[in-house]
């Protein structure tokens, strides 16, 4: 660090005399001037006597909990600063997590769902290394950390930017807009930039006078830039004046390694009309100008880029447009969750001692599993409400969270001021719905965390799912998450699968997107009828003379083969997954040799949507369902098909339809092979949904029928998912 002469030599030397740089005001130069001759002191959380014990009370008071700003003026444990600079104390991965995310030399995005730690992350960085933070949204509740200088800048530029481009873009004619709204950016950027800059020269103008240590100096320095409100006033840091680049590379030359913006997401899709890439063909947010100003600006500096939905796409085309030295980006999402017991019952330990009961705090464990906001949430209203009432804390977040209150539980005038994970009513006309509707079926009918490839940037951005190791792949494993998108799936007059049927009923040319029809349909067929067997009759309308084994009820069973003999096995019960998804044929072969699931979802070759047995009387019988009759897009002019023969399933794979229909066979305990094999009656049943058979006089052999939806939608026969699979899912 430089000395007090060193400092001043240089910056006397340096300033250009007829262009001075700008001062602070008196005022705010002798807040941070007492600010750093005074003893660090936060405001710190005091525990209610009334609500702990005296020994526990005497141990809270020893953590030195930092309290939280609220809009009542009520003392609120802080526990997003709690232990800053010691977060290995609460973490014992976090060090190398660390070192990891500092590593190397590339410009960063930290980009994980909400509540993850990103913005702990950012502290921890500060507290170690050089740097300033802008946040690019800041209030008083959600997020108090940071100063108001760059919202303030995002608002100005609301009324200085042309906010649509023409389409399409005319080099000619539209080049003077564009040109226009990158200068107000411009503008903008540096005048945020030389306002912490010049802060930043100050402070260490008096670091430097009061000869204090490096670590010491750069705590205050974050203190500063996140808890303003403990020490300066940011409304003077606004600074009105010209010849901002210049001024900014003279105070470039004090020291700073990084800058950092957090809650880059609500700029990341801000404005996205008003900018467009280098080629001019792609538009582009607000947040692309900011990152190619700022990089421009300062160009040695290493930028980290931190929000819940941030397009690396063009974070890495607005680096590569600025004038920065640095021209890769790396993503990092490893911030690390809480998924084990071990580490959380050490964490809620470290704050709450021993005094939960045992079963409280395996149902603490089990619902506040995932991402860090969860669990620390839960602790900052256990602290407020004491440690007797955590149970009350529980089920008032979780109610308010999710909307799910656990039989007989009770807040018991717990109030908490948290909102629901998602929003339903958004869900439905979201173009995440189709996806997030997967994701929870693969969960509770497949019994596998959802993977999602496709979208996945999305569904973290709408804090559905989050990243692990990966950008590319997304997942949904949380439980609290999973009420929520259980609530949203099963009471959706569009997405449950209800809605889905209905909403094909009325439209008959209405194709669906692959939104886990198969699998809500298995698990309704499963909920009404694995106890008490399947009356076919009662699920399908058979032509003709209703066949006299579509009269009993039916057992579902699981089948297996071995050494060419056919297993099959009553199920009335799970023990592991409820549907197997088949990808390729392999698959499908599979299932019917050594069978874990009583549905199997085959691959789109095979023609049917859904296959399961059923024992009707004394036979075994392969149940195939069709969703989905028609094979093109065309408009039909009629629903009447003409029933698939069984073994013509795979019609554009000769290997796998043999391989069928040798399968097929075994259940129709035969030796004749080849086209002897169609006089024997064949032991399967073909429903088809949406459509009606072209011959409704006779029977058809092998049998077919006619699923009765709309008699299911009216009379409310369709089960939807409910918590209680969440809770099953999640020991």
């Amino acid at each position: 660090m430089p000395t007090p002469e060193s400092r001043r030599s240089r910056s006397a030397e340096s300033a250009p005399a007829a262009k001075p740089l700008p001062k602070l005001s008196a005022a705010m130069a002798s807040d941070i001037t007492t600010f750093l001759a005074s003893p660090i002191t936060m405001p710190e959380w005091t525990p209610d006597a009334k609500c702990f014990e005296k020994s526990d009370k005497a141990r809270l008071d020893e953590l030195h909990i930092p309290s939280f700003p609220t809009i009542h003026d009520v003392s609120f444990p802080d526990l997003n600063l709690y232990a800053l600079g010691r977060l290995e104390t609460l973490d014992a991965n976090f060090a190398g997590r660390f070192q990891d995310f500092v590593a190397g030399d590339s410009h960063l995005v930290l980009v994980n769902t909400s509540g993850s730690g990103k913005t702990r992350m950012l502290f921890e960085t500060l507290y170690r290394r050089w740097g300033i933070y802008f946040s690019a949204h800041v209030d008083g509740t959600s997020n108090p950390y940071g100063t108001l200088d760059m919202p303030s800048a995002i608002d100005r530029l609301q009324m200085s930017l042309h906010h649509y481009l023409p389409t399409p873009f005319n080099e000619g004619k539209d080049l003077f807009l564009l040109e226009h709204n990158r200068a107000a950016v411009s503008v903008e950027t540096a005048a945020l930039l030389l306002s912490r800059l010049v802060v930043f020269d100050h402070f260490l103008d008096v670091v430097a006078d009061l000869g204090m240590d490096e670590h010491e100096a750069r705590h205050r320095w974050l203190l500063l830039q996140i808890r303003s409100e403990d020490c300066l006033d940011t409304t003077t840091l606004f600074l009105d004046q010209s010849d901002l680049a210049e001024w900014i590379q003279e105070l470039l030359k004090r020291r700073e390694d990084k800058l950092e913006f957090d809650e880059a997401q609500k700029i990341g899709q801000l404005y996205d009309s008003a900018f467009l890439d280098t080629t001019r063909k792609e538009r582009r947010p607000l947040l692309r100008e900011i990152i190619v100003q700022t990089a421009s600006y300062l160009p040695l500096v290493r930028l980290i880029i931190s929000g819940t939905r941030i397009d690396m796409s063009v974070v890495e085309e607005a680096i590569n447009a600025s004038h920065s030295a640095r021209k890769t980006v790396r993503p990092f999402v490893s911030l690390g969750e809480f998924r084990h017991s071990d580490q959380m019952r050490t964490f809620i330990a470290h704050f709450l001692g021993d005094v939960i009961p045992e079963n409280d705090l395996q149902l603490v464990i089990k619902w506040f599993r995932g991402r860090h906001r969860f669990l620390t949430v839960f602790i900052e209203y256990v602290l407020q409400y004491g440690s007797r009432r955590c149970i009350n804390v529980l089920d008032a977040i979780m109610l308010a969270t999710t909307g799910f209150k656990r039989p007989g539980a009770s807040a018991n005038g717990v109030k908490v001021q948290l909102q629901p994970i998602m929003d339903a009513e958004v869900l439905d006309t979201s173009p995440l719905a189709d996806a997030l509707r997967i994701a929870i079926y693969t969960q509770f009918t497949q019994g596998r965390p959802a993977l999602i490839l496709d979208k996945a940037a999305e569904c973290v951005g709408s804090g559905a799912a989050h990243f692990t190791t990966s950008v590319e792949v997304a997942v949904i494993d949380e439980p609290l998450v999973c009420l929520n998108l259980v609530k949203w799936v099963s009471r959706s007059q569009v997405y449950s699968t209800s809605g889905l049927l209905s909403r094909r009923l009325k439209d008959p040319r209405l194709r669906l997107p692959p939104c886990a029809l198969t699998d809500g349909l298995a698990f309704a067929l499963w909920s009404r009828y694995a106890s008490r067997g399947v009356q076919l009759d009662e699920l399908a309308r058979f032509p003709g003379v209703t066949p006299s084994w579509a009269k009993i009820p039916a057992q579902y069973m699981i089948t297996s083969a071995n050494e060419g003999r056919r297993k099959n096995e009553p199920i009335t019960s799970l023990a592991g997954p409820l549907v197997y998804q088949a990808k390729e044929p392999e698959d499908v072969m599979t299932w019917f040799q050594n069978a874990e699931a009583p549905f199997l979802v085959p691959d789109t070759g095979l023609g049917a949507e859904l296959i399961f047995i059923l024992k009707t009387s004394d036979v075994h019988r392969v149940i195939f369902v069709h969703l989905d009759p028609f094979s093109t897009d065309r408009p039909h002019r009629t629903t009447t098909i003409v029933p698939t023969n069984p073994y013509k399933l795979y019609k554009s794979n000769a290997t796998a339809r043999q391989q069928l229909g040798e399968i097929l066979d075994s259940f129709s305990h035969t030796e004749t092979t080849g086209d002897e094999r169609r006089k024997v009656a064949l032991h399967t049943l073909q429903i088809y949904a949406f459509a009606q058979l072209s011959r409704s006089a006779s029977a058809f052999d092998p049998p077919a029928a006619i699923l009765r939806v709309e008699e299911l939608v009216r009379r409310k026969g369709i089960k939807e998912l409910g918590p209680q699979s969440v809770v099953q899912t999640f020991p």
